[in-house]
């Protein structure tokens, strides 16, 4: 697993949020099941002012590291000032960071969802350790564009915010 690194300025997305745990696990059974939700009652409809609405986000925000809670978002990107009073969206700046942005394998349809798993846990129990990067503790960002259209190879991005280890 080789990533490309590249700096992400500053930006803003909108969408639908659940909160979820590591503990036991528990994000592994969510997460695929808020995006089924989302896409059978076509949530992503009700998402406004969208930057490009071919590229959808899973976006793991509000982390409290230490009890393994965080808030998953899926929704877009956006520039536009948002009222999202009485809505059932949240609306949240990621700040610039370093990424390292790591590609899934392409893979059929019905895979699609444990490849992603998987490259999550190569990640974090293989790359991490020998990288000479930690985490930078900034939102990590699932990308998901025209690829994840293709139902016989279909692939996506992990965006993993990272800075230089500290020794010592």
């Amino acid at each position: 697993m080789k990533p490309i690194i590249l700096n992400k300025p500053e930006m803003k997305v909108v969408g639908y949020a659940i909160r979820t745990s590591t503990v036991e696990q528990r994000s592994l059974r969510e997460i695929p099941i808020f995006w089924q939700r989302y896409i059978e009652e076509k949530m992503w409809e009700t998402i406004p002012n969208k930057l490009n609405d071919r590229v959808e986000m899973g976006v793991s925000i509000d982390c409290d590291c230490e009890g393994g809670d965080f808030t998953y978002l899926i929704g877009f990107e956006t520039d536009a000032e948002l009222d999202l009073t009485d809505s059932e969206l949240i609306c949240r700046t990621l700040p610039a960071a370093t990424y390292a942005v790591f590609t899934t394998p392409p893979v059929p349809e019905e895979k699609f969802s444990d490849t992603i798993q998987a490259t999550w846990k190569e990640i974090f129990q293989n790359w991490f350790p020998d990288s000479g990067y930690e985490h930078a503790g900034a939102p990590e960002i699932e990308l998901y564009d025209e690829r994840t259209q293709n139902r016989e190879a279909k692939q996506m991005d992990i965006y993993i915010p990272i800075q230089p280890r500290m020794n010592g």
